[in-house]
């Protein structure tokens, strides 16, 4: 089994600062991209859609939007989530460098569909927030199951 190796800093000191991004988005719009909801500009605040630790580019425009306070404690959430997931069936580990059993291409990928997973089952139920911690993943099969 091949292992990927990367720092979660590796685009520090590249591109544009993260207060140039927000103050560029600002000038687009004023809008949360999650809820769609307008904002004054000292409501929102910078969001990687692709969290770094698993491959998002820190200074990159393409991966950072704005977003409302409420939606960015709801998103930051369920990114630890599946963090701890990967994490739990050790196909990540690692704080600042990491080093996972996938790409960089197929964290991303498998971020955003268990992403919107989630996100499927947050609007069925609206007790998900508090019953989260009984989800499990099957290690062998990728697959999530309840506990209960």
């Amino acid at each position: 089994m091949r292992i990927y190796k990367y720092w979660v800093g590796r685009t520090k000191g590249q591109g544009d600062s993260i207060q140039k991004i927000k103050s560029d988005l600002l000038k687009i719009n004023h809008i949360c991209y999650l809820c769609n909801r307008e904002f004054n500009s000292y409501s929102l605040q910078l969001e990687h859609k692709i969290p770094v630790m698993l491959g998002g580019l820190i200074f990159d425009t393409s991966n950072c939007e704005l977003v409302c306070s409420k939606c960015h404690n709801n998103k930051t959430k369920i990114d630890k989530f599946i963090i701890k997931a990967l994490k739990t069936m050790r196909l990540i580990y690692g704080s600042y460098e990491i080093n996972s059993a996938l790409s960089l291409e197929e964290l991303e990928e498998f971020y955003l569909k268990y992403y919107e997973t989630i996100n499927k089952k947050i609007e069925q139920d609206s007790n998900w927030e508090h019953n989260h911690e009984y989800v499990c993943i099957d290690r062998n099969r990728g697959r999530k199951y309840d506990r209960n």
